[in-house]
């Protein structure tokens, strides 16, 4: 049985990284935050470098190298998205960026949301037609990508 866990919940046990958490618990697959600002946790971090920024192409590689060296599998990224964002242009581009990410990383999936501000100012169809256009357009600038969005 192969079993993932979130970085964030394995980390809650006290360790200091996620290399030494995964080790313990022998773990082989970890399911990453993809923060705001491009950032997940450094799986073997160094002092004063406790997060690698995915907008940056040497610190996808950095990433990419730690989980090879551990033998650990990225069973993809989670995102707290807003498809009802103000500025949806940022928005998009962040959910695009964790989608080619993955897919350098050979994650099957990004994890993202149907949850979004404003909720209540709108119906539940027009809510499903803002987040299926948002999908969409991921999709578009996606097109090459295997990477599964749920």
């Amino acid at each position: 049985m192969f079993v993932s866990i979130r970085d964030e919940v394995v980390l809650t046990t006290g360790f200091d990284s996620l290399h030494e958490a995964l080790s313990y618990f022998d773990l082989r697959g970890v399911e990453m935050h993809f923060d705001r600002d491009y950032s997940v946790h450094a799986f073997q971090p160094e002092p004063g470098r406790t997060r690698l920024f995915m907008n940056k192409d040497e610190d996808v590689d950095t990433l990419r190298n730690q989980l090879h060296m551990s033998g650990i599998k990225l069973t993809g990224f989670l995102l707290h998205n807003d498809f009802n964002s103000k500025d949806m242009a940022k928005e998009l581009d962040w959910v695009t960026r964790a989608v080619e990410v993955a897919e350098k990383l050979g994650a099957p999936m990004v994890r993202i949301d149907a949850i979004m501000s404003g909720e209540k100012d709108y119906p539940l169809e027009r809510r499903q037609e803002m987040f299926a256009a948002a999908v969409q357009t991921i999709l578009d600038r996606t097109k090459k990508s295997h990477i599964a969005l749920g």
